[in-house]
């Protein structure tokens, strides 16, 4: 517990709360950014372009999500690979962060709740009509289509 009489959460304790583990894709909109002219209060304003998340098959045991590889393939060819690693150093740092800002505001997180805890590989903004493939080693895959 802090000094202002909050609980401090560790990797651990959100690693036993979390029920499930999904690949996700997240659905970004940033309107055209002019990304020489942003701001970080802008960026949290506008929840940094969350448009959406397409979620894959929920898996309710999992390994050590840091050492998953996540490939992303656009039109059948592979684009960029990443590890869970890549995001923060583990996935669940980002959660631990996000769980523990909340239960200081007088919030917190609720059972069925979804957290997307960040990319491990770059953003990539579709040019055109294509197929995506997105999978994370032993959780599975999402596919998309940009049809426009």
């Amino acid at each position: 517990m802090t000094s202002k009489g909050t609980w401090i959460l560790r990797i651990a304790a959100v690693l036993a709360a979390v029920a499930a583990v999904a690949a996700a894709v997240e659905v970004v909109d940033d309107r055209a950014a002019d990304y020489q002219q942003l701001d970080m209060r802008s960026l949290v304003a506008d929840n940094s372009w969350n448009a959406g998340v397409i979620l894959g098959a929920w898996h309710e045991q999992w390994p050590d999500l840091a050492l998953l590889a996540g490939i992303v393939e656009r039109n059948g060819e592979e684009l960029d690979r990443g590890h869970g690693r890549d995001v923060l150093g583990h996935p669940f740092h980002a959660l631990t962060w996000l769980a523990n800002h909340l239960a200081e505001s007088g919030e917190g997180l609720r059972a069925g709740d979804v957290v997307a805890t960040g990319s491990i590989v770059p953003t990539r903004f579709p040019t055109g009509p294509e197929q995506y493939r997105y999978s994370v080693e032993t959780l599975g895959e999402v596919r998309f289509a940009i049809i426009e």
